[in-house]
């Protein structure tokens, strides 16, 4: 970790400019940048805990937990219990190593249904919450009103960055749209809110019935359900942002 490759920058593109590296080594074989690397669901699930300021670093070993049902447990993901011969769905959709065989390495795909599946999950409107809800946002949004510092703060806990001129003329625009459309979306996803707390609700009582009846089952976490609630348009621009490709790419 301490060596100059390892350390390398992701940019092929040098100062200079007089040689196209590109050209001579276009494979990376020499080992003249770093690569640019996906993260594993494990690990893009421990940053956005750590982006929502919810990950829990002071909990070190201990019994397992569910990583995928709620209610939600925000220990690593290092921590994860998984079932051998009941893979749950989220974890097969990312490519998780089927656990009753022997594999050296990970396969990998890259598929819209994984963002989708991950982006409406009640796990990651956890996240969105929290985020908004972290003190250099509601400083800017709900105590200064400055729509400005309200982006460039989101752009920092996301991407440890400024936005560029281009992106927050973006950031604006989506939020002019979306403050104009909330009323009606609010409106609009009402009954499907109160839906998914039944559903979330009837599952999480049949997950204990299950306990109390000594069946066979997956693990169940001690906790809260996640809140249904429509978004806001700061949250929603927080949601679109996570899936953002910076977000879940080592650069």
């Amino acid at each position: 970790m301490l060596s100059k490759i390892y350390q390398q920058s992701v940019l092929s593109v040098f100062k200079d400019g007089k040689t196209d590296y590109d050209d001579l080594d276009p494979s990376n074989s020499l080992l003249w940048h770093a690569n640019v690397r996906r993260m594993d669901f494990e690990s893009f699930r421990d940053s956005m805990l750590s982006m929502a300021g919810l990950l829990d670093r002071t909990s070190v070993g201990g019994p397992s937990f569910n990583v995928t049902d709620e209610p939600f447990i925000f220990r690593r993901a290092v921590y994860a219990y998984i079932d051998r011969l009941d893979l749950p769905d989220l974890l097969s959709q990312f490519d998780i190593a089927a656990p009753e065989q022997p594999n050296t390495k990970r396969t990998t795909t890259i598929v819209p249904q994984q963002a989708l599946f991950l982006l409406n999950s009640p796990f990651v409107a956890t996240v969105v919450h929290n985020i908004v809800k972290r003190p250099e946002i509601v400083q800017a949004v709900a105590v200064d009103r400055d729509t400005n510092k309200g982006i460039s703060a989101i752009f920092r806990i996301l991407f440890q960055r400024l936005p560029t001129p281009v992106e927050r003329e973006m950031a604006l625009n989506f939020l002019v749209r979306e403050n104009k459309m909330q009323a009606e979306v609010v409106k609009q996803t009402q009954s499907m809110r109160e839906k998914a707390t039944r559903d979330a609700a009837a599952k999480n009582n049949s997950r204990q019935q299950n306990i109390d009846t000594n069946i066979k089952q997956a693990l169940v976490n001690d906790g809260e359900l996640v809140e249904r609630t429509a978004f806001s348009p700061w949250e929603t621009l927080v949601q679109t942002l996570l899936f953002a490709n910076e977000a879940a790419y080592v650069e």
